[in-house]
């Protein structure tokens, strides 16, 4: 979307941002100017800062690559008396919007992954030490149930010692049968800890399983992101080409419009000049003697025709201001040099005026080629 702003001396154009924007070109408009040099400022923190030197002639258009962010408070102003033209363009907000709006929800969905990652490690934590505290505590029991068992064998040993033949053999029976006992609690605990030692396996293939799943997701959006980036970059890239092209185009432009202007110009008493070739030699002035080539013209009816001219030879001399020439000629070749073309039309008042000279109509504007030879 396009955006523009015109400054005008001693003021000051103050905003908050709104849309962010992009300043892209400065240019001083040479109808209002009355000082050679503008100064374009920005003030922005409590600072001016200088954008650009606008110079008539030399720089009067300035491309300019500033971004304005919403919410920024600026101040533009200029310093000198012409009016500035800034253009630029309002940067895309719907596409920023929905691309904000899709990394926020990536970012969402990686936060809730990783809290439900970490919950689930915390449970599997706290439920592996209490199994381990109860575990603890079992085999704390059975030792005090083994010591409390051998305790009432010794003393039933020793009420019955007399008697320790008959019953070895019973002894021996609940030896082995307490044996037996204890090889069980131990496959038992084995198959516990086998148990345990599964779900510990199976938990942290789970929590690998997510971890990788957390970090794919984060690789996703990194490239999602740098995609973007050099989609954009790609097509600011693109939009600084085009606008350095159609700088250069108006830039050259306007020197060939100055180059005209320079070139082709109304003097004293109405005569128009136009310089087609400018010469290096010697200033024709007043009181100089000069030597020229000429070819001149005047409309005859529909068309325009020569009636007389000198394109060799010695060529035609006069000097300058004595009248010797009609009054249009002494006007028009001042400030001519040696080697000068240029071309004057001259109003019938500083040429033959009301009377005819033939073949030449009265009242005729007059059109001469000159060629300036020589100045003595």
């Amino acid at each position: 979307m396009f955006w523009a702003l015109i400054l005008e001396p001693h003021k000051e154009y103050s905003q908050i941002v709104e849309r962010s924007f992009h300043v892209s070109m400065a240019t001083l408009d040479l109808a209002s100017l009355s000082d050679k040099l503008v100064q374009v400022f920005v003030r922005y923190k409590e600072k001016c800062y200088l954008l650009c030197n606008l110079i008539e002639d030399k720089k009067c258009q300035v491309p300019l690559d500033i971004n304005f962010e919403e919410g920024t408070y600026v101040t533009f102003l200029t310093y000198g008396r012409g009016f500035v033209h800034l253009t630029g363009y309002i940067l895309p907000y719907d596409e920023i919007c929905s691309d904000n709006s899709e990394e926020e929800e990536v970012e969402n969905e990686i936060e809730k992954k990783k809290e439900k990652w970490l919950i689930t490690n915390n449970q599997n934590s706290l439920k592996r030490k209490t199994k381990s505290q109860e575990d603890g505590k079992k085999v704390k029991i059975s030792k005090q149930e083994s010591f409390d068992k051998s305790n009432d064998q010794d003393a039933n040993s020793k009420e019955n010692y007399g008697s320790l033949e008959e019953e070895d053999n019973d002894v021996d029976m609940e030896d082995m049968e307490q044996e037996k006992n204890e090889n069980d609690n131990d496959n038992d605990e084995d198959e516990d800890e086998d148990e345990d030692e599964d779900e510990e396996e199976e938990e942290e293939k789970e929590q690998e399983h997510e971890k990788k799943e957390i970090e794919n997701q984060q690789q996703q959006k990194q490239k999602k992101n740098h995609d973007k980036q050099y989609k954009t970059n790609g097509k600011e890239i693109k939009q600084e080409q085009q606008s350095k092209k159609q700088n250069k185009k108006t830039e050259q432009q306007m020197q060939q419009k100055n180059l005209n202007q320079a070139k082709k110009r109304i003097i004293e008493g109405g005569v128009q000049v136009e310089d087609i070739k400018i010469g290096d030699g010697a200033l024709a002035t007043l009181g100089k003697n000069v030597t020229v080539y000429y070819v001149a013209r005047c409309k005859m009816g529909k068309e325009e025709k020569k009636f007389d001219s000198c394109i060799q030879g010695k060529g035609y001399k006069f000097r300058v201001g004595k009248g010797e020439v009609i009054r249009g000629w002494e006007i028009g070749i001042i400030g001519m040099k040696v080697g000068g073309k240029r071309r004057l039309t001259i109003p019938p008042n500083l040429g033959y005026g009301a009377k005819e000279v033939s073949p030449v109509p009265a009242n005729s504007t007059l059109t001469f080629d000159i060629e300036l030879k020589k100045v003595n």
